[in-house]
């Protein structure tokens, strides 16, 4: 996670055009790479 841009959660729906609740499973699932960062949830790799 070097020097990776990190989204949204939100920001990540909005690009693969799907829903905030897809994105989330998505996460569970481990088919996005996710970090909390104090407290918020970055998305770095899609």
């Amino acid at each position: 996670m070097n020097e990776d841009i990190l989204y949204t959660p939100e920001k990540i729906a909005q690009k693969l055009k799907i829903t905030k609740g897809t994105v989330y499973e998505m996460i569970k699932r481990e088919e996005l790479e996710a970090h909390h960062i104090v407290r918020h949830l970055r998305i770095s790799k899609v």
